[in-house]
Protein backbone atom coordinates (compact mmCIF):
# COMPACT_ATOMS: atom_id res chain seq x y z
CA UNK A 1 0.00 0.00 0.00
CA UNK A 2 2.59 2.34 0.79
CA UNK A 3 6.29 3.51 -0.67
CA UNK A 4 8.93 4.79 1.37
CA UNK A 5 10.38 8.05 0.96
CA UNK A 6 13.49 9.36 2.74
CA UNK A 7 12.32 6.53 5.27
CA UNK A 8 8.97 7.78 5.25
CA UNK A 9 6.58 5.73 4.27
CA UNK A 10 3.98 7.49 1.13
CA UNK A 11 0.69 6.66 0.34
CA UNK A 12 -1.13 7.48 -2.56
CA UNK A 13 -4.84 8.92 -2.81
CA UNK A 14 -5.76 6.09 -4.93
CA UNK A 15 -4.56 3.24 -2.75
CA UNK A 16 -6.38 4.65 0.85
CA UNK A 17 -9.64 2.98 2.34
CA UNK A 18 -11.85 4.19 4.74
CA UNK A 19 -10.33 1.90 7.09
CA UNK A 20 -6.28 3.21 6.85
CA UNK A 21 -7.66 6.78 6.86
CA UNK A 22 -10.05 6.62 9.88
CA UNK A 23 -6.99 4.51 11.81
CA UNK A 24 -4.45 6.62 11.08
CA UNK A 25 -5.71 9.57 11.61
CA UNK A 26 -8.79 9.15 14.39
CA UNK A 27 -11.23 10.20 12.15
CA UNK A 28 -14.87 8.76 12.17
CA UNK A 29 -17.81 8.37 10.22
CA UNK A 30 -20.86 9.72 11.66
CA UNK A 31 -24.82 9.37 10.27
CA UNK A 32 -25.06 13.16 9.74
CA UNK A 33 -23.27 16.50 10.86
CA UNK A 34 -24.98 19.24 11.12
CA UNK A 35 -22.33 21.17 7.94
CA UNK A 36 -23.37 18.65 5.75
CA UNK A 37 -27.36 18.92 6.63
CA UNK A 38 -27.02 23.07 5.95
CA UNK A 39 -24.78 22.61 2.51
CA UNK A 40 -27.68 20.29 1.20
CA UNK A 41 -29.87 22.34 2.10
CA UNK A 42 -28.52 25.39 0.81
CA UNK A 43 -29.73 24.51 -2.37
CA UNK A 44 -33.44 26.35 -1.04
CA UNK A 45 -31.56 29.48 -1.47
CA UNK A 46 -30.73 28.96 -5.05
CA UNK A 47 -32.58 28.90 -8.33
CA UNK A 48 -31.97 27.74 -11.63
CA UNK A 49 -32.71 30.03 -14.37
CA UNK A 50 -34.02 29.53 -17.93
CA UNK A 51 -30.66 29.22 -19.49
CA UNK A 52 -28.97 27.11 -16.95
CA UNK A 53 -31.85 24.71 -17.13
CA UNK A 54 -31.73 24.46 -20.86
CA UNK A 55 -28.21 23.56 -20.62
CA UNK A 56 -29.04 20.57 -17.36
CA UNK A 57 -31.82 19.52 -19.65
CA UNK A 58 -29.68 18.34 -22.89
CA UNK A 59 -26.83 16.64 -20.67
CA UNK A 60 -29.43 14.98 -18.79
CA UNK A 61 -31.10 14.00 -21.34
CA UNK A 62 -28.16 12.59 -23.00
CA UNK A 63 -26.95 10.86 -19.83
CA UNK A 64 -29.95 9.03 -19.52
CA UNK A 65 -29.66 6.95 -22.46
CA UNK A 66 -25.58 6.52 -22.72
CA UNK A 67 -24.17 7.49 -18.78
CA UNK A 68 -24.26 2.96 -18.42
CA UNK A 69 -21.93 2.88 -21.60
CA UNK A 70 -19.61 5.90 -21.08
CA UNK A 71 -16.20 5.43 -20.13
CA UNK A 72 -14.63 8.06 -17.45
CA UNK A 73 -13.42 10.42 -19.65
CA UNK A 74 -16.55 10.28 -21.88
CA UNK A 75 -18.94 10.89 -18.47
CA UNK A 76 -16.19 14.08 -17.48
CA UNK A 77 -16.27 15.51 -21.05
CA UNK A 78 -19.92 14.96 -21.91
CA UNK A 79 -21.68 15.68 -18.64
CA UNK A 80 -19.53 16.04 -15.67
CA UNK A 81 -17.36 19.04 -16.90
CA UNK A 82 -20.91 20.85 -18.59
CA UNK A 83 -22.37 20.50 -14.69
CA UNK A 84 -19.11 22.18 -13.21
CA UNK A 85 -18.55 24.69 -16.11
CA UNK A 86 -22.03 25.90 -15.39
CA UNK A 87 -21.48 26.37 -11.50
CA UNK A 88 -18.59 29.12 -12.65
CA UNK A 89 -16.65 28.53 -10.14
CA UNK A 90 -13.92 31.54 -10.86
CA UNK A 91 -14.61 34.28 -8.62
CA UNK A 92 -12.36 37.14 -7.51
CA UNK A 93 -9.35 35.07 -5.59
CA UNK A 94 -10.35 31.33 -5.96
CA UNK A 95 -10.68 28.93 -9.04
CA UNK A 96 -11.27 25.45 -10.32
CA UNK A 97 -8.46 23.03 -11.02
CA UNK A 98 -8.10 20.12 -12.49
CA UNK A 99 -5.46 17.02 -12.31
CA UNK A 100 -3.27 19.02 -9.77
CA UNK A 101 -0.78 17.01 -7.54
CA UNK A 102 -1.26 17.18 -4.01
CA UNK A 103 1.03 16.51 -1.19
CA UNK A 104 1.47 16.43 2.66
CA UNK A 105 4.57 15.57 4.90
CA UNK A 106 2.74 14.35 8.27
CA UNK A 107 6.18 13.29 9.40
CA UNK A 108 5.47 9.99 10.25
CA UNK A 109 4.05 8.91 6.58
CA UNK A 110 3.24 11.01 3.63
CA UNK A 111 -0.39 11.25 1.74
CA UNK A 112 0.00 12.27 -2.19
CA UNK A 113 -1.57 11.84 -5.63
CA UNK A 114 -3.65 13.26 -8.08
CA UNK A 115 -6.75 15.42 -7.36
CA UNK A 116 -9.30 15.10 -10.00
CA UNK A 117 -10.85 18.50 -9.57
CA UNK A 118 -10.94 21.25 -6.89
CA UNK A 119 -11.61 24.65 -5.86
CA UNK A 120 -9.38 26.54 -4.24
CA UNK A 121 -8.06 30.10 -3.01
CA UNK A 122 -5.60 30.90 -5.85
CA UNK A 123 -6.15 32.27 -9.90
CA UNK A 124 -2.93 30.38 -11.35
CA UNK A 125 -1.99 27.65 -9.06
CA UNK A 126 -4.20 26.35 -5.76
CA UNK A 127 -3.12 27.84 -2.86
CA UNK A 128 -5.59 26.56 -0.37
CA UNK A 129 -8.25 23.95 -1.40
CA UNK A 130 -11.49 23.68 -0.17
CA UNK A 131 -13.93 21.72 -2.11
CA UNK A 132 -12.65 18.45 -3.78
CA UNK A 133 -14.46 16.75 -6.38
CA UNK A 134 -13.70 12.64 -7.18
CA UNK A 135 -14.83 10.80 -10.00
CA UNK A 136 -14.62 6.89 -9.32
CA UNK A 137 -12.37 5.05 -11.76
CA UNK A 138 -12.47 1.24 -11.47
CA UNK A 139 -8.91 0.26 -11.83
CA UNK A 140 -6.37 -2.39 -10.80
CA UNK A 141 -4.45 0.20 -9.08
CA UNK A 142 -7.62 1.74 -7.17
CA UNK A 143 -8.52 1.02 -3.49
CA UNK A 144 -11.84 0.30 -4.73
CA UNK A 145 -12.79 2.71 -2.09
CA UNK A 146 -13.53 6.07 -3.58
CA UNK A 147 -15.10 7.56 -0.10
CA UNK A 148 -11.48 6.48 1.25
CA UNK A 149 -9.52 8.19 -1.34
CA UNK A 150 -11.48 11.51 -1.47
CA UNK A 151 -11.16 11.65 2.93
CA UNK A 152 -7.80 11.38 2.19
CA UNK A 153 -7.35 14.16 0.25
CA UNK A 154 -9.50 16.17 2.74
CA UNK A 155 -7.38 15.17 5.20
CA UNK A 156 -4.37 16.01 3.55
CA UNK A 157 -5.46 19.59 2.63
CA UNK A 158 -6.79 20.73 5.89
CA UNK A 159 -3.38 19.66 7.34
CA UNK A 160 -2.23 22.04 4.30
CA UNK A 161 -4.22 24.75 4.84
CA UNK A 162 -3.44 24.59 8.50
CA UNK A 163 -7.19 24.90 9.36
CA UNK A 164 -8.06 22.21 11.21
CA UNK A 165 -11.28 23.75 12.42
CA UNK A 166 -12.65 24.69 9.06
CA UNK A 167 -15.13 22.32 7.19
CA UNK A 168 -13.57 20.67 4.53
CA UNK A 169 -16.09 20.04 1.44
CA UNK A 170 -16.27 17.15 -1.19
CA UNK A 171 -17.85 15.54 -4.21
CA UNK A 172 -18.08 11.53 -4.84
CA UNK A 173 -19.43 10.32 -8.23
CA UNK A 174 -20.17 7.16 -9.10
CA UNK A 175 -21.39 7.18 -12.52
CA UNK A 176 -25.16 8.85 -12.18
CA UNK A 177 -24.99 8.62 -8.55
CA UNK A 178 -23.59 11.98 -6.75
CA UNK A 179 -22.43 11.96 -3.24
CA UNK A 180 -21.57 15.04 -1.15
CA UNK A 181 -19.01 14.85 2.01
CA UNK A 182 -18.08 16.88 4.73
CA UNK A 183 -15.00 16.56 7.06
CA UNK A 184 -15.43 18.42 10.54
CA UNK A 185 -12.74 18.05 13.50
CA UNK A 186 -12.47 14.47 13.78
CA UNK A 187 -15.59 13.36 11.91
CA UNK A 188 -17.01 12.75 8.68
CA UNK A 189 -20.36 12.69 6.98
CA UNK A 190 -21.55 11.21 3.43
CA UNK A 191 -24.86 11.88 2.03
CA UNK A 192 -27.48 10.04 0.23
CA UNK A 193 -26.98 9.57 -3.50
CA UNK A 194 -28.52 11.74 -6.06
CA UNK A 195 -29.38 10.80 -9.57
CA UNK A 196 -27.86 13.34 -11.86
CA UNK A 197 -30.19 11.37 -14.62
CA UNK A 198 -33.33 12.49 -12.54
CA UNK A 199 -34.52 16.20 -13.58
CA UNK A 200 -34.81 17.48 -9.73
CA UNK A 201 -31.70 15.64 -8.61
CA UNK A 202 -29.84 16.91 -11.22
CA UNK A 203 -31.35 20.58 -10.45
CA UNK A 204 -30.78 19.82 -6.72
CA UNK A 205 -27.13 18.66 -7.66
CA UNK A 206 -26.55 22.34 -9.62
CA UNK A 207 -27.74 24.08 -6.57
CA UNK A 208 -25.55 22.76 -4.23
CA UNK A 209 -22.34 23.52 -6.72
CA UNK A 210 -23.93 27.05 -6.94
CA UNK A 211 -24.36 28.10 -2.81
CA UNK A 212 -20.97 25.79 -2.78
CA UNK A 213 -19.35 29.09 -4.10
CA UNK A 214 -21.25 31.37 -1.47
CA UNK A 215 -19.26 28.86 1.22
CA UNK A 216 -15.87 29.18 -0.59
CA UNK A 217 -16.17 33.39 -0.30
CA UNK A 218 -17.79 33.77 3.16
CA UNK A 219 -14.46 31.67 4.13
CA UNK A 220 -12.52 34.01 2.23
CA UNK A 221 -13.10 37.15 3.92
CA UNK A 222 -12.25 35.29 7.35
CA UNK A 223 -9.14 34.85 6.26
Amino acid sequence: MATVSSNIPKYNFERCDKTFVETTFGISRVENLSVLTDWINSKNAETVNDFEEKILEIARKKASLRINDWNEETLKLSFISTILNLAEFDGKNYSAFADEKLEANFGHLILTGKIDWLVAKGLYKPQTPYLFFHEYKRTKQSSSDPDGQLLAEMVAARFLNKQFEETMYGIVVWGKAWYFMTLKSDEYAISKSLDSTVKEDLFDIFKILKSSKRIIEERLLRQ
